[in-house]
């Protein structure tokens, strides 16, 4: 919903009725996508989440993320503390931790869902992505 909201806004309504006119196939999820290139019912995918993308590439499938040149929507996940939290010194710990450059190195390390929020001090790994 929010990649829509942002290809809405930035390329307009008539990107998504020329989209229409090609048969494209509309899935109801991110993870989607990435499953139906890799059963090889579609060649290519748009709008799909792209972790699966470099975790079967890592599985040796013949996948290669491709990035659009007028830029790609960009999800965030923010968090925070909750006001009446229980423990709320241990939570702002964590939240800490988080940002730190150990916990964004263990990100790319991982190469979990989520992309690193700095980049200092952070080395690439095997597993990095772009």
């Amino acid at each position: 919903m929010t990649a829509t909201y942002q290809m809405l806004r930035d390329l307009g309504w008539s990107f998504f009725e020329k989209l229409a006119r090609q048969n494209i196939m509309q899935v109801q999820s991110s993870a989607d996508p990435p499953k139906k290139l890799d059963l090889g019912e579609r060649a290519v995918m748009a709008d799909g989440n792209e972790y699966n993308i470099f975790q079967m590439r890592e599985a040796g499938r013949p996948v290669e993320p491709i990035y659009a040149t007028e830029g790609s929507p960009l999800i965030i996940g923010p968090n925070g503390v909750f006001k009446d939290a229980p423990n709320p010194n241990a939570a702002r710990l964590f939240q800490s931790f988080s940002l730190s450059r150990e916990a964004q190195q263990l990100i790319i390390d991982v190469g979990c869902i989520l992309k690193p929020s700095r980049r200092q001090g952070a080395s690439r790994s095997r597993t990095s992505r772009p």
